[in-house]
């Protein structure tokens, strides 16, 4: 079902500023349920859920996460059973979780070893009795083990900061069980998830609080010992087994879904994808590794070292050498190596020591990046072939970065050609980051591109 309301009641969404004008004030249109196929032009589209799929939260908290409607919407636009779709900044797995239920192959790449992890548990269906006979053999070792004295917990910094060493010591014991127990790397892998989703519940963080960062207000969190762990674990692979059970019960099994990279710039499919569905990452406005630091670390998926290789390797990162981030760059687009130097320069504000500097080389390495991915993204499409891009405007140090059309005019000069353009309000969805400050801006809408590979 769908309502279409008048252009005067854009403001109220959107607000007046200086990129909505520029793109002009299209129709909002009011969607209960699916993404219409035949959606036109400069929509405005407000999305009203019927449901979602349980699966979609397993994992959880994922920031900015990607809305199942996109991907399921392409796929049945674009293709038929049996054929491909690729998603180079995979996430939490939304569009190989949808390409499942719907019958087609799926790839996914991602720079995060969590992502990489929760994309391949959650688009792979499992037996519902190969789950219980573990879950009962699990939790047995887990009875033995949690009584024990000593347990290899492994070592980072500021892990007693934020964790109680109870805590470290119950989530030690359930990872030990689950990787000498489970002979099933797919079972196995299912059950680390699962145990991904307590580390910050069970660790210092706030409530509600994504960014494992310090903050005032937080308060004292009491004690947690090991046996809370393990009960909390327990609790929640209850929860998450009947999520894997009503998926597994929908997906095709006569398709797969595969993890085959960690790098958007490097893509080793050449002409093998038949979509690519994707949602990459914002600028200057979410550090996933950040995000994600102590359960990656907790599960020994890094450690430090590798940490911080990664934060520098994340598109989009601040993550800069100072000889790096002294030097301007150019990307060769006048309008945006304008922008650029303005950041720079602090034209529109002066932020403290280093921090334009360092923000405008982030602004330039995201584009530079981009620019890598999409020409790698135009190979691995077969001729004739289309590519959706979900992606949201920026404003850094109070310069607008319109990165939708910057990203249309390199994807252009690559080779694609634009068919389609809408936008989506976004409701209830939230970075975890004060946004009440004088250099940035809430994103208000996501634009969503439509490209054809000629």
């Amino acid at each position: 079902m769908v309502r279409t309301l008048k252009k005067e009641l854009l403001d109220p969404f959107l607000g007046v500023d200086s990129q909505s004008q520029r793109l002009g004030q299209g129709d909002v249109l009011t969607v209960y349920g699916e993404i219409p196929e035949d959606i036109q032009s400069g929509v405005y589209l407000s999305i009203n859920r019927k449901g979602v799929n349980g699966i979609h939260s397993l994992g959880n908290p994922q920031p900015a996460k990607f809305i199942p409607e996109v991907p399921r919407w392409a796929v049945r636009k674009f293709l038929k059973k049996g054929q491909t779709v690729l998603d180079p900044f995979v996430g939490s797995g939304t569009t190989m979780v949808e390409a499942r239920i719907l019958g087609v192959n799926s790839y996914g790449i991602d720079h995060n070893p969590l992502a990489r992890l929760l994309s391949k548990v959650k688009s792979t269906p499992l037996e519902y009795s190969e789950i219980v006979e573990s879950k009962r053999k699990l939790q047995n070792a887990i009875f033995d083990d949690i009584i024990l004295k000593d347990v290899e917990i492994p070592e980072f910094r500021n892990r007693d900061f934020w964790f109680d060493h109870s805590a470290s010591e119950g989530i030690a014991v359930i990872r030990n069980c689950i990787e000498r127990e489970m002979k099933s790397s797919d079972i196995k892998d299912f059950f680390i998830v699962v145990l991904s989703e307590i580390i910050q519940q069970v660790s210092r963080v706030g409530s509600g609080q994504i960014l494992p960062a310090k903050r005032s207000k937080n308060g004292e969190k009491a004690r947690v010992t090991r046996k809370e762990v393990c009960q909390l674990f327990l609790e929640r692979l209850n929860e998450d087994t009947v999520k894997m059970r009503e998926f597994s019960a929908k997906a095709d099994r006569t398709v797969f879904s595969e993890i085959v990279g960690d790098d958007a710039r490097k893509i080793s499919t050449p002409n093998t994808v038949d979509l690519i569905v994707t949602s990459p990452p914002y600028i200057n406005s979410h550090h996933y590794i950040w995000t994600n630091k102590l359960r990656l670390l907790q599960l020994r998926l890094i450690d430090d070292e590798e940490r911080l290789q990664l934060m520098r390797k994340e598109i989009g990162t601040e993550e800069f050498s100072t000889e790096e981030y002294k030097d301007l760059g150019k990307t060769d687009i006048e309008e945006l190596d304008k922008r650029i130097e303005q950041i720079y320069q602090g034209d529109k504000y002066k932020a403290s020591g280093d921090q334009n500097r360092i923000r405008a080389r982030s602004v330039f390495r995201y584009f530079s990046d981009m620019k890598t991915h999409l020409a790698q993204a135009f190979e691995t499409l077969r001729p004739d072939s289309h590519y959706v891009l979900v992606v949201g405007n920026n404003k850094i140090c109070k310069v607008d970065i319109p990165t939708p059309l910057f990203l249309e005019q390199i994807a252009r000069e690559i080779g694609f050609n634009k068919i389609l353009q809408f936008q989506i309000i976004l409701k209830n969805r939230t970075l975890n980051l004060p946004r009440n400050v004088p250099w940035a801006d809430i994103t208000l809408y996501d634009q969503v591109l439509v490209l054809r590979r000629v």
